[in-house]
């Protein structure tokens, strides 16, 4: 796929070929700071001599908009709902997911924690039907490489974060111990995540 990205000076493009759909950027509108993440379509454009020449062009059905700031910053662009953008009018929408992240206009990252959740406790509950079938090696190895691995993916993001983002995450991993260990729902999952030598949540982010 042809991806393009934008040169610090946001007027030139810079393309190349890589097997990417699309891409992230900060831009600096006003006293905001706008992230988009765009995918871009290709363009033929006939010059006057009868040539053509190759351009690249916005694709705003493809293309999202996020303001980032603080909540008196949010609350006074509350009345601007689109953005114009290389000449595309954009959508701006309260959060957008780029890379598999999810990006909220806070920077909370709560929407990011309860979508990982959702995912790591969906595998949990597959691999609690199989537990019985499988030794404590081979379980353990399934949950590291299903399902904390999710955890794990760009989890940088998340430095920072408000603690209640975290124990989203904390939940999800504390129900993945129980299932690997076959202990009940209500087993305090702490010894169980030192037998396993797995770190908390909050202490895997690198």
């Amino acid at each position: 796929m042809l991806r393009s990205t934008y040169l610090p000076n946001f007027n030139s493009i810079s393309t190349h070929y890589e097997d990417i759909k699309g891409d992230t950027k900060y831009r600096k509108w006003g006293n905001f700071r706008v992230l988009m993440g765009h995918s871009r379509s290709l363009k033929i454009a006939p010059f006057e001599n009868g040539s053509c020449r190759t351009t690249l062009q916005l694709n705003a059905d493809k293309s999202e908009v996020v303001i980032l700031g603080t909540a008196t910053q949010l609350r006074s662009a509350a009345n601007i709902h689109v953005v114009n953008v290389a000449g595309s009018w954009l959508q701006v929408a309260p959060k957008m997911k780029s890379l598999g992240v999810m990006i909220d206009s806070h920077l909370r990252f709560d929407c990011h924690a309860k979508e990982v959740a959702r995912a790591c406790n969906y595998h949990t509950r597959a691999l609690r039907h199989v537990r019985t079938l499988l030794t404590d090696g081979l379980a353990q190895t399934v949950a590291c490489s299903i399902v904390a691995s999710r955890l794990d993916y760009c989890n940088a993001m998340l430095y920072g974060a408000p603690a209640a983002t975290f124990d989203v995450l904390q939940r999800a991993q504390d129900n993945l111990a129980r299932v690997v260990c076959q202990r009940e729902g209500r087993t305090d999952a702490r010894p169980l995540l030192r037998s396993l030598h797995w770190l908390p949540v909050k202490h895997r982010v690198t």
